[in-house]
């Protein structure tokens, strides 16, 4: 099942208020075009610093008052976001109940939907937000390309193909973690279910066996997914510092042709900063938890 086919499976099965999800969207959006457009108005301060007059303090007065506009917005958007994540919580819930209610179930299956509910609901209560974050970053994402794009067109071009490789860099470390949790989720469901054997068949040797070796292979996915960890939070990091450090030097020869201003350097160096924190956000959120939403969904209704 495809991304846009869980997503819409979500929203089939999860009472998500529109309005809510609406207005978390409008006020990030407007606040993320606030954040976008302050570095423009530092950078021209910055450029006017050595001849201070009433411009540089308008500059500075627009830069301080985006930022604000943007805090302000933030405040908005998580208030909804808030409202949001109440009203699907507690529509889950009502999904749970209504699983589960009127059925016979043995104590190993109460044990199994214990693990279920601790997993799952978050994840799902989650998602919604997860997903308002996504289409938020994206235009942000969309506006400060344009920004660059204005500023030197090369300066645009090289920041959209470094984010380009980071993302797809950043895609494949996520989707080997997406499958290791999923395999974790498995695991773990497995070893509660051979506990309750265990318990109930005190000399069953096989299921002890059963159990060992379920537990070890637990923790050697554990260790790959440390593994992975290391190489998503410090590896790529580490390259991205390489690749940045090239950058400047691009932007440092721009400077000598006198095609961009001291100011206009530090913008974009924000700007520069600002879109990798969104990749790496769109990354996690995306295509981290949409299969994980799918698998929840599941479990939900597998009570």
């Amino acid at each position: 099942m495809d991304n846009v086919s869980i997503i819409k499976k979500y929203f089939s099965q999860i009472k998500v208020n529109k309005k809510f999800f609406a207005l978390t969207i409008l006020f990030g959006a407007i606040g993320q075009i606030a954040k976008a457009i302050s570095p423009i108005f530092f950078g021209k301060m910055i450029d006017n610093i050595s001849n201070v007059d009433n411009q540089t303090y308008y500059f500075l007065f627009l830069f301080v008052f985006f930022i604000v506009v943007y805090r302000l917005l933030f405040v908005f958007n998580n208030y909804y976001a808030v409202k949001q994540y109440k009203e699907i919580f507690n529509s889950i819930h009502k999904i749970i109940v209504s699983e589960i209610s009127g059925k016979n179930k043995v104590q190993k299956d109460i044990a199994k939907a214990v693990n279920i509910v601790n997993d799952s609901v978050d994840e799902i209560s989650d998602f919604t937000d997860q997903l308002s974050d996504i289409i938020i970053n994206t235009i942000s994402i969309t506006i400060i390309l344009i920004i660059l794009f204005g500023y030197n067109f090369s300066v645009g071009l090289v920041v959209l193909l470094i984010n380009i490789f980071f993302f797809w860099f950043y895609e494949k470390a996520n989707l080997k973690t997406e499958k290791l949790d999923l395999s974790i989720r498995k695991k773990k469901d497995n070893l509660i279910e051979l506990i309750y054997d265990i318990f109930n068949f005190k000399n069953d040797k096989n299921n002890c066996k059963k159990y060992k070796k379920e537990a070890n292979s637990l923790a050697l996915i554990e260790c790959k997914k440390t593994y992975n960890w290391v190489f998503k939070n410090h590896i790529i990091p580490m390259i991205l510092v390489i690749i940045q450090g090239l950058f400047i030097v691009l932007l440092l020869f721009l400077y000598s042709k006198k095609q961009l201003t001291i100011g206009e350097i530090i913008a974009i160096l924000s700007y520069y900063s600002m879109i990798n924190e969104k990749i790496v956000d769109i990354n996690s959120d995306l295509l981290a938890r949409v299969k994980f939403v799918n698998v929840s969904l599941d479990r939900i209704k597998s009570m």
